[in-house]
């Protein structure tokens, strides 16, 4: 085996497999069992191997080659981490069914190839005398397909069956022991010792802390609930549930720690941070709820590392271990931590240190020609580094180098200047940032800055509505607005927000209606097209309490369904709205004027709500049309 690793180059795989032997599915099973078994191999590194080595004509036939890969890894990770018997069943009923034994070699091949991505790493394991035996069936087939002779042996199918299992066998005993190395190494492993591999791969230097066995002696003793539940690669594509709800675990956890031993709660938040990324690399994250579940956690816990209360050595310590997690996490689950490093950092001397190791890198970033430089990992780092470290002109030197707009770098200097007190300077610089993205960021960072002052009104007229874009709802616009302007009233910011939005003024209804604002939310819902189902459930809830409300509530939504408007319309849907808005009309005695009202509306709209009212209107039916009978011509 450990010739295979003297052959294989360092950055790929083996120069001597041809692209049969790689398109085998022998081989990709083999490739896919190493790639999951061993250290963290990023998807675009090994499906450019396996992909790279197919032509491919069409964007649609690589779609489907893509997805035809992934899906099997995706088995391959299954069989290992919940069926480990059927996998080595499956191994041997791949590679032990051919006559020659070709699919032996195969499987072998894509194992070694695989272990060329990461030769290090691979290299400390085999030579150990204590899990080099676990090499053994590798290291034979190996011996046996690059000796013609061996080859021959290979005829005998007894034998066959017998390597194939044994590959197997191999593939999920060191499946098992890189999962535990990787859990020791993560909990117990002191940041001294891993330091070595880390100034590797780090792309920011990191300050050195001085040696210390505070931090790993603790978290070693304590018995972490979250550490068993928060494995490597141990949750699926489809566990963003399961994901989220183990965070929200390891949070409690936490913070019960943090009530009787701080210190001891911010070694725990170390831990989860590091653990976040390797647990959660295979989970789909497209819906952004696990992605919003770890950026909250990430804020909270970085509260509780910079209350405690540690010497310096310790704390050198946990950045150290933070900003590894930060460098080896592919996912972009932890990049908020950059943002909050300052916090992390918690005093302005260890603030200051890591700037004095980082600030020279992200200033020869930044000198450099826009259009050879792009984002630089570390640079926001360095920044809330200096802010904590209250070195704000140096932010503002630095920034004067970069030529770019974007807010992630921009709001350190306008942190800076408002800290120095220069407040008109700084609304100047944020409004200066043209970064579209972060419209809303910088309308929120200038309105706070504001609120801060007293200038409550000119927070209100220039960066409300900018500020407040985000939210989901205009109900929640509305809500969010009023919290943070109590003294302007709800029916002012009501007006504006209407006024802002021309066109789709009755949008606002539900948010008229919640503040208890109800002729303003009938006017609103009368001057544009609002849904219908929204105003006839206010019709059903205020009937008895509000039955004048009610009944203007249901003859718009009548009105609005017979223009068209709402979606996926049922006939009951309709007949309630009238319903609610006719009970109300009897309350007031007014029954008469709503249904005259409605048939006025029914009149000219849409046959859908004619014939859904049409009996409870008391309209006649409409005429059948029968078609004429077609008769047979006379036979001649």
């Amino acid at each position: 085996m450990r010739k295979q690793l003297r052959a294989a180059r360092p950055g790929g795989p083996r120069s001597d497999v041809t692209a049969t032997a790689t398109l085998t599915p022998a081989y990709r099973h083999g490739f896919f069992t190493a790639v999951f078994s061993g250290p963290l191999v990023m998807p675009a590194e090994w499906l450019g191997h396996l992909i790279g080595q197919s032509p491919v004509a069409a964007m649609d036939e690589l779609n489907h080659t893509m997805g035809g890969v992934i899906g099997e890894y995706n088995e391959v990770a299954t069989l290992l981490l919940e069926t480990p018997d059927d996998f080595v069943e499956r191994v041997a009923a791949l590679c032990g069914s051919d006559d020659g034994g070709q699919g032996i070699i195969d499987w072998e091949r894509g194992y070694s190839d695989a272990i060329a991505l990461r030769p290090a790493e691979w290299t400390s394991m085999i030579r150990d005398e204590r899990t080099a035996e676990l090499f053994a069936a590798l290291s034979a087939v190996h011996d046996i397909a690059v000796d013609a002779e061996k080859r021959t042996w290979l005829a005998d199918g007894e034998l066959r069956r017998n390597c194939a299992r044994a590959l197997g066998i191999s593939g999920v005993r060191v499946w098992e022991l890189w999962r535990s190395r990787e859990a020791r190494s993560t909990e117990v492993l002191p940041p001294e010792e891993r330091r070595g591999e880390s100034a590797r791969t780090r792309r920011l230097p990191a300050p050195r802390p001085a040696k210390s066995t505070v931090a790993t002696s603790a978290v070693a003793k304590h018995p972490w609930t979250f550490r068993a539940r928060l494995r490597a690669r141990s949750f699926g594509w489809r566990s963003s549930r399961l994901a989220i709800t183990r965070i929200n675990e390891a949070l409690r956890e936490i913070r019960k720690v943090a009530k009787t031993d701080p210190p001891l709660a911010a070694e725990g938040a170390v831990l989860f941070l590091e653990r976040v990324s390797p647990a959660f690399e295979h989970v789909d994250s497209s819906s952004g709820a696990l992605g919003s579940a770890v950026n909250r956690a990430i804020t909270e816990l970085s509260r509780v590392i910079a209350a405690a209360s540690v010497d310096r050595a310790t704390r050198e310590a946990w950045l150290e271990r933070l900003w590894q997690a930060c460098t080896d996490d592919g996912m972009g689950y932890l990049d908020t931590m950059e943002e909050l490093w300052g916090d992390f950092c918690a005093t302005p001397d260890v603030a200051a240190r890591w700037v004095d190791d980082s600030i020279s890198n992200v200033r020869s970033h930044f000198q450099r020609p826009r259009s050879e430089r792009g984002y630089l990992t570390g640079s926001v780092a360095c920044l809330s580094a200096m802010f904590t470290a209250k070195r704000y002109q140096d932010i503002l030197d630095l920034l004067a180098f970069d030529e770019s707009s974007f807010w992630s770098h921009r709001e350190w200097g306008f942190r800076a200047l408002a800290a120095q007190g220069r407040r008109a300077e700084a609304l100047r610089y944020a409004e200066a940032s043209n970064d579209i993205n972060a419209d809303h960021l910088i309308a929120r960072a200038c309105e706070e800055l504001l609120l801060s002052s007293g200038l409550a009104d000119e927070a209100y007229e220039r960066y409300a509505y900018r500020a407040l874009r985000e939210e989901t709802t205009y109900a929640g616009t509305f809500r969010s607005m009023h919290k943070r302007y109590p003294q302007k009233g709800a029916e002012v910011i009501l007006r504006d927000l209407s006024a802002r939005t021309p066109g789709r003024e009755g949008k606002w209804f539900a948010a008229a209606k919640d503040a208890g604002l109800y002729d303003e939310a009938i006017a609103l819902a009368n001057a544009s097209p609002c849904d219908p189902m929204t105003l006839a459930r206010a019709a059903r809830d205020f009937g008895e309490k509000l039955p004048q409300f009610a009944v203007e509530a249901s003859v718009a939504a009548v009105r609005w369904i017979a223009e068209g408007f709402g979606y996926e319309l049922r006939v009951l849907d309709v007949i309630m709205a009238y319903q609610s808005g006719l009970q109300a009309a009897q309350r007031l005695d007014r029954a008469g004027d709503f249904v005259a009202r409605v048939k006025t509306i029914v009149a000219g709209g849409s046959p859908f709500v004619l014939d859904a009212l049409r009996h409870d209107l008391g309209l006649p039916s409409a005429p059948r049309v029968v078609a004429a009978r077609r008769t047979k011509p006379p036979r001649r």
